[in-house]
């Protein structure tokens, strides 16, 4: 957290509360499975606005260099994520495409987790969630059973991974 605070008509919020997610579009108050909030720095070392941690590591177009810390083509993924609705909600923003060869299925984060007591997103399917792999990619809940056991990660994405 940045640990700044704004007094406006008599409310106090957090910094870090009112920046959307550049990728999501919901603010960091909303977004407790998404993680926290990383900047977007130009090459100017400007910080072009924020994106949640998971939105941007498990986007598809996202990938790590390992060793150095810092993810790539977050721009693309921001981009991406402007034009293409999430097959869940329906909702822009969404980055996160099913690697089954031929699916057009595409997920925001939170949208590929479990749902609590109930079905996941697509055709009323009796599955519960989409599959996220230790190498980045996920399936969609149609697909997650064609993802290899030995790469799934049978807890789902609870922490960030390097791929």
């Amino acid at each position: 957290k940045l640990g700044l605070t704004v007094k406006e008509n008599k409310q106090i919020f957090q910094i870090d509360q009112l920046f959307p997610c550049l990728i999501c579009n919901l603010p960091n108050a909303d977004c407790k499975t998404e993680g926290r909030l990383l900047p977007v720095i130009n090459s100017k070392n400007v910080i072009l606005g924020y994106v949640h941690s998971n939105c941007s590591f498990w986007s598809s177009e996202v990938y790590d260099v390992k060793g150095d810390g810092k993810l790539r083509n977050v721009d693309k993924a921001i981009l991406a994520g402007r034009s293409i609705a999430c097959s869940k909600c329906g909702k822009y923003g969404a980055t996160l495409r099913c690697c089954e060869p031929g699916c057009n299925r595409v997920y925001h984060f939170r949208c590929l987790l479990p749902e609590k007591g109930g079905k996941a997103a697509d055709d009323d399917l009796d599955i519960e969630k989409g599959a996220f792999l230790k190498n980045g990619k996920t399936y969609c809940p149609q697909h997650s059973t064609h993802a290899d056991p030995r790469l799934t990660l049978a807890d789902g994405p609870t922490k960030v991974l390097r791929r």
